[in-house]
């Protein structure tokens, strides 16, 4: 859940997560305890990529939504789990699942799965000058069309900034 959002952080991509009993409050991914049948499956199928745990029933849901998952197994040298039988089945699975061993190279492994919105920086810096300047742009108009003129500038997919002119 951890690396999820540090996946939501750094990529500005929206990401929803199934958190459970899970203690970690999340800083920017939307954490839900648990989600209904019908909820689990419409965001499997909404989603660009899904990461999930190496248990069949999400692999499987996964796999009947279209998407070919990210499996991070859940690693009892973490306390995640009573035993290695995670990461014994998505290894037999890595024909079928893109496998992530180690949680925290999911940031790195998704960033050849999800493209970034073209023109948008990837340092902070970078990013705060652009949406800097597109704030100004939309500041320096009549206040009556300031909100079409931020529209104009600015598309937001998956809560990312992408500049459009």
């Amino acid at each position: 859940i951890q690396a999820a959002d540090l996946v939501a952080i750094e990529t500005g991509k929206g990401v929803v997560i199934q958190s459970g009993t899970s203690g970690f409050s999340c800083r920017v991914a939307q954490s839900i305890p648990y989600l209904t049948a019908l909820e689990y499956r419409e965001a499997m199928q909404a989603a660009t990529v899904v990461v999930c745990h190496a248990g069949p029933a999400s692999i499987f849901a996964a796999e009947e939504a279209g998407k070919r998952p990210v499996v991070v197994p859940r690693d009892p040298r973490h306390g995640e789990h009573v035993d290695d039988h995670q990461i014994r089945f998505a290894s037999r699975l890595r024909s079928r699942v893109d496998v992530v061993d180690d949680p925290s190279l999911l940031i790195s492994f998704l960033e050849t799965r999800v493209e970034r919105a073209p023109g948008v920086p990837t340092e902070p810096e970078g990013f705060a000058r652009a949406f800097g300047e597109v704030v100004e742009q939309a500041l320096a108009t009549d206040r009556p069309s300031r909100l079409s003129a931020l529209r104009a500038t600015l598309t937001v997919p998956w809560g990312l900034f992408r500049r459009t002119r």
